[in-house]
């Protein structure tokens, strides 16, 4: 694989793998903001469920006053506003229960605000017509004993579970989101590790492969190139001195040739002589030449240690 190729899958690996971080990011956010968003009211419930609590309170303390001889106008308006603000809170906090998901929590507020007698909508209803019915006339000692009972013991005892189990609740949302942001954080590690293992580490492979592939290439190209300059130098080399040491003794030995032949008859062995052992020294040389020009040719890529050095072959 060249390493435009590489170049091209590497651009596409880092996409994909880019690509998944994001949608596994943007998945996770939404979750976390779903998360949030189903608990954004955990908190107000819990406060409601404690305002509950307390205006059963303050609705007996009303209820008192009603009985006694002070100014009644003023204290009517605030029994009235109390007993609504309390089935309003109740109403509220049923509906609630009633939309949380199934578990042990739900299961047992629902229990708490059942429609039995015993149950918190039961009895807020009883206390809230007591006090609803001391606006027309005073309470008797029974009715407020009655309310007394309620606020102090069974109404209390359930309102008091009821706001313990909505921060149950709120608490088991703030450890459902930790989790799901420590699940988020483990699922990007893994897509980390998982695009480290399967993308990156092979691709860095087969771009070093690529690379030292590339490398050898260009060895190889440079060893040629050198080769052919080499051999191009020696044949230069082998040139001249084919001319100094054969072409040369050669024109020496046909001009005594010539000698000979137009000179005395006693003299023409001798001349003769020369003229052979000339041309034999210019064979010889040429041989000579001719072995080391061949010991220059190696083959491209040949080790340096290993090829004769050229003024030494030829030389």
């Amino acid at each position: 694989m060249t390493l435009p190729q590489l170049k091209r899958r590497y651009i596409v690996s880092y996409v994909i793998a880019i690509g998944l971080i994001v949608l596994v990011s943007v998945l996770s956010h939404l979750a976390t903001l779903r998360a949030i968003d189903h608990e954004r009211g955990s908190a107000e419930i819990v406060n409601v469920s404690g305002k509950q609590r307390m205006l059963s309170q303050r609705l007996l303390a009303r209820v008192e006053i009603q009985s006694g001889e002070r100014a009644k106008a003023q204290n009517s308006a605030l029994i009235r506003s109390t007993a609504d603000e309390l089935e309003q809170a109740n109403r509220l906090l049923q509906g609630r229960a009633e939309s949380f998901p199934p578990g042990a929590v739900r299961e047992e507020l629902m229990a708490l605000f059942g429609a039995s007698g015993d149950g918190i909508t039961a009895l807020i209803s009883e206390y809230v017509s007591i006090a609803r019915a001391s606006l027309e006339t005073p309470a008797t000692l029974q009715d407020r004993q009655r309310m007394e009972d309620l606020a102090l013991g069974d109404l209390f005892v359930k309102l008091h579970r009821a706001v313990g189990l909505f921060e149950q609740h709120a608490e088991q949302g703030l450890n459902r989101i930790s989790r799901i942001q420590v699940i988020q954080l483990l699922l990007i590690l893994v897509i980390l590790a998982a695009e480290a293992a399967f993308i990156f580490r092979p691709l860095l492979q087969k771009t070093l492969a690529a690379m030292s592939q590339e490398q050898e290439t260009r060895q190889i190209a440079e060893d040629a190139l050198q080769f052919q300059t080499e051999t191009l130098a020696s044949r230069s080399r082998f040139l001249a001195q084919m001319k100094a040491t054969f072409f040369k003794p050669l024109a020496e030995a046909e001009e005594k040739l010539e000698l000979a032949a137009r000179a005395d008859p006693e003299t023409t062995p001798e001349l003769v002589r020369e003229a052979r052992d000339a041309v034999m020294f210019a064979a010889k040389r040429a041989l000579s030449l001719t072995r080391s020009y061949e010991a220059l040719s190696h083959e491209p890529g040949q080790a340096r240690a290993e090829r004769p050095a050229p003024d030494e072959a030829v030389l």
